[in-house]
């Protein structure tokens, strides 16, 4: 005697079409996340044309620069963000010895890392610009978020330097519209300032050479950019300060470029501004000590080159006070998590991966109907 199972099993092409079913339910759910996932991922909208400025009150016109004057044969070095403070040390050092001066444009968010470093730059004379406080794209942020941003940096630099910050800004990316243009100039800093020359010292993987190349392509009145964190700034910042003097030139603040206010002086020979020598420390290494070339930390960048106009104002002197500050050794800045570019890659793979499932699930519907029933 036969023993048959007391169901009979179903027919395989109603197996497959249950199962098709059961694919095509379940992808419905996850077909919702991913696209929750996609909505959420993909920047925010940029509008082409520049939205219309006129609701924000501006106490002073924005004017945006790229550079000064071609009259002068001299150039001004500006650096950007902070992230890596032990960077930010090598960097002043070698303008303290060299006897150059240079801008700076700080995010607030980094000098809670390292305050002495920034009350070191204050004593040292060198003027410091508002980069906002997290360095995000300005044309993205309301009006309310971006006037707190630059006024938590005024605020946070003023308190940490007991000194006022220079009324210049520099947005992130380079980007900018007239609306974030009106904004900097309503919360005090009416001077966008840019670059016309970039050291291209912020990519992931910067090449000393190249990096020298880009920075000495200045001429009479050039802006030129690198940033206060990647480990090859203070490597190449020498041989740059070397190729600019070779050729005639000298060096000013982005105050004295413009002629605007706050212009300062950088110390006398023989000041001590407490720039000990660099040293690694002991007992806690780092790889940006080391002499072979390293990678930069990811870093925010871009790149932006035009002509601009220059407004002149009358321009003072004050001179710096000058309080040693002691050399602390800064443990490595966390690189930037996130960028743009970062959110743009999330969007395209999230995207893909949703492309993926409905294909999947288009093909084994296709086959469940393909598979004919069993008599």
């Amino acid at each position: 005697m036969s023993l048959r199972p007391p169901f009979p099993p179903p027919a395989p092409g109603i197996a497959a079409r249950a199962a098709a079913r059961s694919v095509r339910g379940a992808l419905g759910p996850l077909f919702a996340a991913v696209l929750v996932g996609v909505v959420l991922a993909t920047p925010g909208p940029v509008s082409a044309s520049d939205p219309d400025p006129a609701s924000i009150r501006a106490a002073e016109p924005p004017v945006v620069v790229f550079h000064g004057a071609r009259d002068r044969r001299v150039v001004a070095l500006t650096f950007d963000d902070g992230y890596a403070p032990w960077n930010c040390w090598r960097i002043l050092r070698i303008l303290h010895e060299e006897r150059v001066t240079a801008t700076f444009f700080v995010n607030g968010l980094y000098i809670h890392r390292d305050p002495a470093l920034w009350r070191a730059i204050a004593a040292a004379g060198y003027p410091i610009g508002n980069h906002t406080y997290s360095h995000h794209d300005i044309r993205r942020l309301s009006h309310e978020r971006l006037l707190a941003e630059i006024t938590a940096t005024r605020r946070e630099v003023e308190r940490v330097t007991g000194r006022p910050m220079a009324p210049i800004f520099r947005p992130p990316y380079g980007a900018r519209n007239a609306a974030s243009d009106a904004t900097a100039a309503e919360a005090g800093f009416p001077t966008i300032v840019l670059w016309d020359v970039s050291a291209v010292d912020a990519t992931l993987a910067p090449r000393p050479a190249a990096s020298i190349r880009a920075a000495t392509r200045g001429r009479n009145g050039s802006i030129v950019l690198f940033h206060a964190g990647p480990s090859v700034t203070p490597r190449i910042l020498r041989e740059v300060i070397r190729s600019y003097r070779d050729r005639g030139f000298t060096f000013v603040t982005v105050p004295e470029l413009l002629g605007l206010p706050a212009a300062v002086a950088i110390p006398l020979p023989g000041d001590d501004l407490g720039l000990a020598p660099a040293a690694c420390p002991v007992t806690r290494p780092h790889p940006e000590c080391d002499d072979p070339p390293a990678a930069a930390p990811l870093a925010p960048s871009g790149d932006d080159t035009g002509t601009g106009e220059v407004t002149s104002v009358s321009a003072a002197a004050p001179s710096p006070r000058r309080t040693p500050v002691p050399v602390l050794p800064a443990a490595r800045a966390a690189a930037w998590a996130r960028s743009e570019e970062a959110e743009a890659g999330v969007a395209t793979l999230t995207v893909v991966a949703l492309l993926a499932l409905v294909g999947i699930g288009a093909v084994l519907g296709r086959r469940g109907r393909r598979e004919p029933p069993e008599a």
